[in-house]
Order: structure tokens, then C-alpha cells, then sequence
């Protein structure tokens, strides 16, 4: 039982990469919001936020979709 999980593991690993690969090619880019800013109107304090975007190289969701292909088309025993 041991050596069938340890020989789908690969297997289970590039499931895993394949998708994650293909939604950083589908979005492209990450966003946040930098909260270092404040709006103080006496009584009440408001957090300002602004909203920053990180452009996400194409090739940075590839090598996930390659690894991914890679590791479900190995044979058994690699």
C-alpha cells in the first residue's frame, strides 16, 4: 500500500500544477490593496486603500502547466 502512494504522488502533483498553471494564464495578474492610509474626520477613522496590480508574466503560468504535463506523462517507474 506504502509504494502505490509513493508512485502516484507525481502523478497527484502535476494534477494539482496543471490548473494552477492555467489561472495564472487566465488572470494575467495579481491584485491588493495597500492599506497605509487613513481618513481622519474627528470622530471616526476611515482606512484608505489603494489598490495595486501586479502583472504576472505569461511564462510564470507555463512552467506550471509544462511540470504538471510532465509529471502525469512519465512512466510508472521514473
Amino acid at each position: 500500500m506504502s509504494r502505490e502512494i509513493h508512485t502516484n504522488t507525481p502523478k497527484s502533483i502535476g494534477v494539482a500544477l496543471i490548473p494552477a498553471g492555467r489561472l495564472g494564464l487566465v488572470y494575467g495578474s495579481l491584485s491588493y490593496t495597500d492599506e497605509r492610509k487613513e481618513a481622519k474626520i474627528e470622530p471616526i477613522q476611515l482606512p484608505v486603500g489603494d489598490r495595486q496590480k501586479v502583472a504576472v508574466p505569461t511564462w510564470i503560468g507555463l512552467i506550471p502547466v509544462v511540470a504538471g504535463t510532465v509529471l502525469l506523462v512519465l512512466p510508472k517507474g521514473s
